[in-house]
């Protein structure tokens, strides 16, 4: 049941709207001005600055309003460009950054370099798949459209006669447009890899069958931090299981990894091109923990020459002169760890289908189990083996269901925002709480056996269950009594800024009517029982729904620019006065 959205009739001045559309618009590609920092390539003149989740869009202009380097761009939900002027020493402002508050890290715009394919002989045309096993495993694993794996390289022809009728979606964030065309080669080849269409009378088959691509654009020959960084994060929000990464560097780059963290919470499986410098040093991102590094094997299961190794590269793949789809509508030959590590995603791909296609922490960790612990042994010059599709698919398992046995409280308030503690077993891989159906506002895992959630608003009054969600099956149900709110709750954004539309949310008594109470000051006197607002003056009135909250949105003009304001919510019941909220202080930014 939705809360009440009363329109503000009282409080003139809070009525000003104000509407905003963008539009995406085509631009060509960017000409990048390089210098060298601390050995590598970055765009000159360019500052990426990192914030922690959730940092407010007031707060972050504060922080960079304090160092006053330059120009601010966002990039995606965490990460800012800041244009800095010419000749701009980098460390120095990476240092005006250091310790501020909401921020997570500060570095120049790197550029990463594709894993390109070394000038080998040819093999024979498509040997990749036949050797992993893919056609006998196609046959109970024959994947689904739903599983999508995101190709994060140069782009895809799309229209590519073997890859438009997997194309899930895509976008450029190197050209910042939304058509993510391929005009290099390498990434078009790894989609074809990964998920060319099989079985339709033309071209090559990915190792896929049945699952879809996504393709971004993040670079034309060397990707930017920034276009991988906004790349990931999109294909993370888009709903992407798996992520093919066939780039990196030696350099473990710090806002690619932030990245790639989240998407590992999220449960993507994360695929990485182990390197083609022939040398056990680290190649990033794949050297991560939350990484599946992907080195090259021959036909034979040797190691490829060119082929990075060592104990923290995890699986091999066929790399050497593999057959797929081309930029140009064709299909060319190319090796390199850059055409195992697509290889390993797409078997992925078919993996997470296998599990029913929902992401989760758990079914990401039961993928890479499978992919690993099922490969044939090669030699120490890899971690686990040369992967093998239908031995993977025969070991995979699917991660132990959700129990529910206690919880910490028996009544809460229909308001929500209230922490609870839930015991049982198998929470690792929990993807939401459900109270009454309704997701919770956060959860935290804490073990396997204990867990916290903070409850969300109520649909109804009375006894709810409470359930867990884990890999789209429903736990057993709990109990728990929902009441309205006593005394009265409110919540709002403390520092919302000009042009923005003020949330304020209430809880209350059943049906019962809410004032809305204003001043400059936040001094209250006592009165029947509770705390009210002292000078105040009256906004607006209305009802609680039959749960007890309600809800009120304003645009916040520019009249109010630097003021403080304090807000309360008072409560009457048949007419008579029965309690108030909490004072909520605002501040109004520019």
């Amino acid at each position: 049941m939705s809360p009440h959205k009363p329109i503000l009739t009282v409080w003139a001045a809070l009525l000003l709207a104000a509407g905003l559309q963008s539009q995406a618009v085509n631009r060509p590609d960017p000409v990048l001005n390089t210098r060298t920092w601390e050995g590598q390539t970055v765009v000159a003149d360019v500052l990426l600055v990192a914030f922690e989740a959730g940092t407010a869009s007031a707060q972050r202009l504060s922080v960079h309003e304090s160092v006053s380097l330059g120009p601010i761009t966002t990039i995606s939900r965490n990460l800012d460009r800041v244009s800095l002027p010419a000749g701009t020493d980098l460390d120095v402002a990476m240092a005006r950054y250091a310790d501020l508050a909401g921020v997570r890290a500060a570095q120049p715009d790197v550029l990463l370099q594709p894993v390109d394919a070394p000038n080998d002989p040819y093999w024979m045309l498509q040997w990749g798949p036949p050797k992993v096993s893919a056609t006998e495993a196609w046959e109970v694993a024959p994947g689904d459209a739903d599983c999508v794996i995101a190709i994060i390289d140069s782009g895809v022809l799309t229209s590519h006669v073997d890859l438009d009728e997997r194309y899930a979606w895509g976008y450029d964030f190197y050209a910042n447009d939304s058509n993510p065309t391929d005009t290099h080669g390498h990434g078009t080849h790894c989609a074809g890899i990964a998920a060319a269409e099989a079985d339709n009378g033309v071209g090559v088959a990915g190792v896929a069958n049945g699952c879809r691509y996504a393709a971004y654009r993040a670079g034309n020959g060397s990707f930017p931090s920034s276009s991988l960084v906004a790349s990931i994060d999109d294909a993370v929000e888009q709903g992407a299981q798996v992520l093919s990464m066939s780039w990196g560097s030696a350099s473990n780059n710090i806002l690619v990894r932030f990245a790639l963290e989240d998407a590992a919470d999220a449960g993507c499986v994360l695929v990485a091109a182990a390197g083609n410098d022939n040398t056990s040093q680290k190649f990033y991102p794949a050297a991560l923990d939350e990484v599946i590094a992907v080195a090259s094997s021959s036909p034979s299961d040797g190691r490829s020459s060119f082929s990075n190794y060592g104990s923290w590269v995890s699986v091999a793949a066929p790399g050497q002169s593999i057959y797929s789809t081309a930029h140009t509508g064709a299909y060319v030959y190319k090796s390199g760890t850059s055409m195992a590590c697509p290889l390993v995603a797409g078997m992925a791909g078919l993996l997470y289908a296998r599990l029913g296609g929902t992401r989760s922490p758990a079914n990401a960790a039961a993928v890479r189990a499978a992919l690993e612990d099922s490969a044939l042994p090669v030699g120490a010059w890899v971690e686990h083996g040369r992967v093998d599709l239908l031995a993977a698919t025969n070991a995979l398992t699917t991660p132990e269901s959700a129990e529910l046995q206690t919880i910490s409280g028996s009544a809460l308030q229909s308001f929500g925002g209230e922490t609870l503690t839930l015991t049982g077993s198998g929470f690792v891989g929990v993807e939401d709480v459900l109270l009454d159906g309704q997701s919770a506002a956060s959860l935290r895992v804490l073990t396997e056996d204990t867990l916290e959630f903070v409850t969300p608003a109520a649909s109804l009054l009375g006894w709810q269950d409470v359930q867990l969600l884990k890999n789209g099956q429903l736990s057993n149900a709990l109990m728990v009594q929902v009441q309205d709110n006593d005394p009265p709750r409110f919540t709002t954004a403390a520092q919302p800024s000009v042009g923005d539309t003020l949330k304020l949310s209430f809880g209350g008594g059943a049906n019962a009517q809410w004032l809305l109470l204003a001043s400059l000051s936040d001094a209250t006197v006592p009165f029947r029982g509770s705390e009210l607002l002292y000078p105040f003056k009256l906004l607006t009135t209305h009802h609680f729904d039959p749960v007890g909250l309600a809800e009120l949105n304003v645009n916040v003009p520019a009249s109010l620019s630097g003021l403080v304001l304090s807000l309360q919510i008072a409560a009457l019941e048949s007419g008579n006065f029965v309690g108030t909220s909490e004072v909520r202080t605002i501040e109004v930014l520019p």
